[in-house]
């Protein structure tokens, strides 16, 4: 129920947001995980977390880094769709240039 709950804050919440914002959100969350496992692995290394916490805190924090890889991965192939494909024509060279 609280899942449900939270997805549906979190939709009302980014629904005005570009997806290429919601991508860079994505990238700041994914680093922030990074940074709390070295923060739990350095919390264990010091004696404030036993082996088992730590490896059920571990263990949890790489199933949300897997998570927010993948929803990062899939918003970027959107944001990839509808970007504007670049102008590939060339300019038509009618010899008036002067260099």
């Amino acid at each position: 129920m609280c899942r449900v709950n939270t997805f549906k804050h979190s939709r009302r919440l980014f629904q005005n947001f570009s997806k290429k914002d919601f991508s860079r959100f994505l990238q700041i969350s994914l680093g922030s995980a990074f940074e709390l496992e070295t923060q739990i692995e350095i919390a264990k290394e010091i004696g404030f977390v036993d082996v088992v916490l730590h490896l059920e805190i571990i263990s949890e924090l790489n199933i949300i880094q897997k998570r927010i890889q993948s929803l990062k991965k899939y918003v970027d192939s959107q944001v990839i769709k509808q970007s504007p494909k670049p102008n590939t024509e060339h300019p038509k060279n009618d010899n008036t240039t002067a260099y």
